[in-house]
């Protein structure tokens, strides 16, 4: 992954505004905040976050098979 930051369009960042908006129900007067923390979600923080690199993964263990005793 590139550690470029891709710039967010203002489109994207009305769609997340109003994603936030409706999922605290509405409210009048919060559209700055609303804007606001879009914004950083797209630019700076969650759309931004370095890919973990995955676990290799480990040997199976060999299974030893009980006998059956007689």
């Amino acid at each position: 992954m590139s550690d470029k930051l891709i710039p967010a369009t203002e489109a994207e960042i009305a769609a997340l505004a109003h994603t936030y908006w409706e999922a605290e129900g509405r409210p009048e007067g919060r559209h700055d905040i609303h804007w606001q923390r879009a914004y950083l979600a797209l630019t700076k923080h969650e759309a931004v976050k370095p890919v973990a690199k995955a676990a290799k993964p480990r040997a199976k263990a060999e299974t030893v098979k009980p006998t059956k005793s007689r």
